[in-house]
């Protein structure tokens, strides 16, 4: 992926100012991740993410995610804790896009997991479920099964290049799974 929404030194200082963060030192583009650019922002006293919100990320689900991981970092599941600014808020505006800092947790991408991890994964999403069982703030998963064939549908009409082979597999996977999940939901209403 891509840094892409580019950032100068100085609009980062700006940026912080807003914060009560001192002492800013520097800050580097993250290439990992699928759709928002990602900042790595190092202070002398702390590490933060300034995570930009691009295109295709719904402004009205930004705060249930912030609310979120406010949530999870108050109730000590290890996830970055969002940070207000002075105004005490904590989704801001960076080039005309929305914009949220958090606390950097240090670690590395993988790309083999072995078997304790995996265990260990297991244990945190078993924490995580549980701790989201209080909060009460719920939003619609814009990528769940009902979702699949509008999805399928803006992808054809993207991506011209793609050839009709492989679109009617994808279209006949999507039809495939969507009744084997429905005959799963309604065997476990049983």
């Amino acid at each position: 992926m891509a840094v892409y929404t580019k950032l100068e030194h100085q609009e980062v200082r700006q940026f912080l100012e807003q914060y009560n963060i001192n002492n800013f030192k520097d800050y580097k583009g993250i290439t990992e991740g699928v759709e928002n650019t990602n900042y790595l922002i190092k202070t002398s006293e702390q590490d933060y993410i300034l995570t930009i919100y691009e295109k295709r990320v719904d402004e009205n689900d930004l705060p249930f995610f912030i609310k979120l991981l406010s949530y999870l970092s108050e109730n000590k599941f290890p996830c970055p804790k969002p940070i207000a600014n002075k105004n005490n808020e904590k989704i801001n505006r960076i080039k005309n896009k929305n914009a949220a800092l958090v606390t950097f947790l240090n670690g590395q991408s993988k790309n083999k997991i072995t078997s304790e991890e995996c265990f260990e994964i297991g244990k945190i999403t078993a924490q995580l479920h549980e701790i989201t069982k209080k909060f009460d703030i719920n939003r619609k998963n814009n990528l769940s099964i009902e979702n699949w064939d509008s999805i399928f549908e803006k992808t054809i009409k993207q991506k011209t290049d793609l050839e009709k082979i492989f679109l009617k597999v994808l279209f006949m996977q999507i039809y495939f799974l969507t009744i084997y999940f429905l005959q799963i939901i309604k065997f476990l209403e049983l």
